[in-house]
């Protein structure tokens, strides 16, 4: 009987670590997730953007960082000191975008520049 007791007790307690665990990884930012939100309002103030996390129009902020549509925040720059915090920023914005969701915290891989379409001459049949 005080087998089964100690057993419940011990399953109560590695289910309540499981939970702690789980809510330190993904409720509680870490040291990065910090600095790239520091970075991110600093960009914001500097521009006057004045946006509340949590609303739709922040969202669409941080979507557009993830399109590259603020380069200052997606390269080294006077709020970026190196590529880590670009990764940062990049990994923040995917969060609370909504795209961490979908896509699974994959950073989208560089698109390079599509090559022009060739033009066909047309030829002279004489």
């Amino acid at each position: 009987m005080k087998t089964k007791k100690s057993i419940k007790v011990l399953l109560a307690g590695l289910a309540l670590l499981a939970v702690m665990v789980f809510l330190w990884i993904n409720v509680f930012p870490n040291k990065q997730q910090i600095r790239a939100e520091q970075i991110i309002f600093s960009y914001m103030i500097s521009k006057k953007m004045y946006i509340l996390p949590g609303t739709e129009q922040y969202k669409h902020f941080m979507e557009a960082i993830i399109w590259k549509e603020h380069p200052e925040l997606n390269r080294v720059s006077d709020f970026i000191k190196n590529e880590e915090e670009v990764d940062d920023v990049i990994r923040y914005a995917l969060k609370y975008s909504g795209y961490d969701e979908i896509y699974g915290g994959r950073v989208f891989p560089e698109v390079k520049e599509a090559l022009p379409i060739p033009t066909l001459e047309p030829t002279s049949t004489q």
